[in-house]
Order: structure tokens, then C-alpha cells, then sequence
């Protein structure tokens, strides 16, 4: 029997996996978490009914998909899932090693699908750095975690995801001071032109709606067109200043959490030295695949679900059910051809929206390429200045700005600096993020200690 090992337990890995089941293939799935489903769906299958209501429809819809999962493994002998599985590294033999428990394991698989999502895009700040200086993705975590929210807290950033978690912490007895946004309405009525008449279009306006007309009765201050925030720390434990319309003004609190879009996860992608494009509607790099997502230039290896490119918790999951469809012709040595029509079409309603979006809450230069003294790289604490400086000194892209300066060689391996790294070579290049390339990312793609290693066991 074929065995395929899938990376990541969110809506992308869960429908793979239950549709490769159903078609008797053997899954071995591997997840950080102790629960499946992903960020979106964090906890859901454990979640209080009082907190899960709180945290609303969208995320309560996955439980549906999640507890079929769990019924599977309960059921069948040919899912092995491992959870609090960090993978470590991944080659082009499909050996897969993750670690568990204060132990390592590996394995050879016939194919591996990718269900790793997404990462909040860097928003560098000067002072981002600070305590009390979070993600929004990280409030929403302790929320669906500890079912509790931050208090005293200002929202700084933009997106749709920005206002959802400002409404939970508000239904929660915690709503914001404020949402600092940086979209301006002039940005949605250019990014307008990519809406259609459907169901996915006016379903997503009438929650926008709704969120801002609770959030107003809530009391939470909206400031649009934010521009140029700093952010330093004083009695109060925070404070964020900022221009809007060239008029400099400041807001005090406990937390500030950032927020600029999402973009697919690519470390192990880029360990398999895979091709990736430049999506320059959501200022990003996406790993290069086929319509069913088989990654083009490494055999045996799929990606899904967000990790290909932002659609969100819906798609994801159309998407990971087309790529167990491929795995299996892949296996049967079939022809494989295209999605089927009413797969391709079910996926296709969601394009629209996402342009809309990514077009809407574009993140903006002023972070994206931040100022001289803004640390960049959090783990090495390299800013700003000390990147142009190895530009300067003859550093040709971002893998020579390591060597120069550390940048990207921290505990988190680039993943919050390699975007703004990319740009400030772009910028500094007059030219595309895409010409200056990214860092080649190299085993171990997350920690391993030498413990773990020392205890290493290869499965059969």
C-alpha cells in the first residue's frame, strides 16, 4: 500500500487526508499541534460551546471537518497521526525527519503533500520589538487557547482578519481602544473593480458590514489612513504614535497588535529548492506548482491550501481534496489532467474576492521597506541600516546579507525577515523582489536539539 505523508493538520491537510482514506491509501500526518485544525480552527474539536459561539460561525464551521478526522483515526488502521510533530527537514527522497517527545524520527514516503498555510506578513515598526508588541494572529491564538482576550489594547495594520479579531476580543469583554487601519477607502474603491454579483462577494461585504457597525456599538475608535506609526514604551505600557493627513497624533496602551495580510508558508519549499513566482498582487513569493499542486520542478511533492496562495479556510480545503485526487493518478501512473470542472469552478468563485482583498489592504512601503533604525531581523536584532550597509559593501541579495550580517540565521530561520529583506534589496535595486530572489533556507528547517538528535530513529 502507498503511504503519503501530509504536513499540517489545518482544513487543506484534513480534507487531503480524509480523501485519500476514503480511497485506502495509507497517511501518515504529521502536525505541530496537539488538536487538528490548523490556525482557523485552532482547538475546535475541544472548544467550550459559551467561548466557540464568542469566536463565531466561521471558525465553528470547522468542527464539522475536524471531528471526521478524529472518527477516522479512532476507525482506521492505515492513518497514523502524529501530533506535536515538528518537521525539521524534508529532502527530494521524501525522507521526512520531525521530532516528538524529546525524540527524532524519520521516514521515506511515496509522496508528501504540504499543508503548512500561511504566516502573517512582517510589519516591521520602529519599536515592534517591545513587550506587549504582538500579531493579531497571536491575540487570536490566546483566545482560542485560553479563551480570553488581551486587554487594553490598540489594533495596527490592516485586512479583514484585522476587524474579525477586534470584533472576538469585543464579544469577549475586552474590545479594543482602537483599529489604527492603513487602508484608506480610496484603496477599496480602486481595488472595487474586482468584485463580481455572487454569493462569496456579497457574503464577505455583509460580515464586513456587520463587523463595523458591532464594533461601533462597541465603542472602538476606527482611524483610517494611518501612516509612518512608531511605537515606544511609557507609564502606561505602550505608546503608538502616528500620521494621518499629515497631522502626527499618539495613542497609549497595554498591547498593540500588528496585522498586514498573510502570505503562503514556503520554508520547506524553499529547502527542496523549488522554483517559486512572484505574486505581485499580495507582495509575496509562491511556490511554483500545477493547477492540482504538485510542485513543478520536484517530483512526488504537492502543496495546499494556503501554502500555494491566499484563498482562505474554503479553498483550502477544495484545494487539498484536488491534491489527493492527483496523488492518486499520480500512483495509478495515470494522465493527470486538470481538476474537474466542477472542482476547478468551486474554486474559482473565491478568486474575485481575494483580488479585492489583496488589492484593498495592499501592505504599504513605509513598512515594507522600513527605516534606518527598524530592526529587521528580530532574532539577531539587525536593522534596518545594518542591511543597506552589507549592500553597501558589496552584498549582492539577501543570502549575502547573512554572511554579512547574520540577518535570517536566528531560531526562526527568516521567516519574519526574509519578506523585508527581499524588499529593501528591491528598493535599493530599483527593481522587482523577484530579480533579488530570497534566502535558500537549509536544514534543520526548525530546531532540533542534540538530544533528539542523538536519539534519531528511522521508521520503515
Amino acid at each position: 500500500m502507498k503511504e503519503v505523508a501530509i504536513i499540517g493538520a489545518g482544513p487543506s491537510g484534513a480534507a487531503a487526508a480524509i480523501e485519500l482514506l476514503e480511497r485506502d491509501v495509507r497517511v501518515t500526518l504529521l502536525d505541530e499541534q496537539h488538536r487538528p485544525g490548523g490556525q482557523i480552527y485552532r482547538n475546535v474539536t475541544q472548544m467550550q460551546p459559551a467561548v466557540a459561539k464568542v469566536l463565531g460561525k466561521d471558525y465553528t464551521s470547522g468542527k464539522v471537518l475536524m471531528s471526521k478526522l478524529l472518527e477516522m483515526e479512532e476507525r482506521l488502521d492505515h492513518l497514523t497521526y502524529h501530533t506535536g510533530a515538528v518537521v525539521w527537514s524534508v529532502d527530494r527522497t521524501r525522507e521526512i525527519c520531525w521530532r516528538s517527545d524529546g525524540k527524532s524520527y524519520s521516514k521515506i514516503f511515496d509522496a508528501v503533500i504540504l499543508a503548512t498555510g500561511a504566516l502573517e506578513r512582517p510589519m516591521p515598526l520602529p519599536g515592534w520589538t517591545l513587550p506587549g508588541v504582538m500579531t493579531v494572529g497571536a491575540a487570536q491564538i490566546i483566545m482560542k487557547s485560553g479563551g480570553q482576550a488581551l486587554r487594553n489594547s490598540i489594533l495596527l495594520g490592516s485586512g479583514p482578519l484585522l476587524y474579525l479579531v477586534a470584533h472576538q476580543m469585543s464579544q469577549f469583554g475586552r474590545a479594543p481602544k482602537a483599529i489604527l487601519d492603513t487602508s484608506t477607502f480610496l484603496d477599496e474603491l480602486k481595488a472595487a473593480k474586482h468584485l463580481r454579483p455572487d454569493a462569496i462577494t456579497f457574503g464577505y461585504l455583509f460580515k464586513g458590514i456587520g463587523l463595523l457597525a458591532e464594533l461601533k456599538k462597541a465603542g472602538v475608535k476606527r482611524i483610517r489612513g494611518v501612516e509612518d506609526a512608531e511605537i515606544e514604551e511609557n507609564q502606561a505600557g505602550l505608546e503608538v504614535s502616528f500620521s494621518v493627513d499629515g497631522q502626527r497624533t499618539s495613542l497609549s496602551c497595554e498591547h498593540l497588535l500588528l496585522h498586514s495580510g498573510v502570505v503562503p508558508n514556503t520554508q520547506i519549499t524553499r529547502a527542496l529548492d523549488a522554483q517559486h513566482d512572484w505574486d505581485g498582487s499580495n507582495l509575496c513569493f509562491n511556490p511554483s506548482t500545477t493547477v492540482s499542486g504538485s510542485l513543478k520542478d520536484v517530483d512526488g511533492f504537492w502543496v495546499s491550501g494556503d501554502g500555494v496562495s491566499i484563498m482562505g479556510a474554503e479553498a483550502a480545503s477544495i484545494r487539498g481534496r484536488i491534491a489527493a485526487l492527483d496523488v492518486c493518478q499520480y500512483f495509478e501512473g495515470k494522465t493527470r489532467p486538470k481538476p474537474d470542472e466542477s472542482q476547478d469552478a468551486e474554486l474559482g468563485r473565491y478568486a474575485p474576492i481575494r483580488k479585492f482583498l489583496n488589492q484593498a489592504y495592499s501592505p504599504k512601503p513605509w513598512f515594507l521597506t522600513p527605516p534606518p533604525h527598524t530592526i529587521v531581523c528580530r532574532c539577531e536584532e539587525i536593522t534596518a541600516a545594518e542591511v543597506h550597509a552589507a549592500l553597501v559593501e558589496g552584498a549582492q541579495g539577501p543570502n549575502q546579507a547573512k554572511a554579512f550580517t547574520r540577518c535570517g540565521m536566528g531560531t526562526c530561520q527568516g521567516r519574519y525577515c526574509g519578506l523585508t529583506v527581499s524588499n529593501i534589496f528591491a528598493q535599493a535595486k530599483d527593481t522587482s523582489p523577484s530579480s533579488v530572489g530570497y534566502y535558500r533556507i537549509r536544514t534543520p528547517i526548525k530546531p532540533v536539539s542534540l538530544g533528539e538528535l542523538a536519539s534519531h530513529e528511522h521508521q520503515n
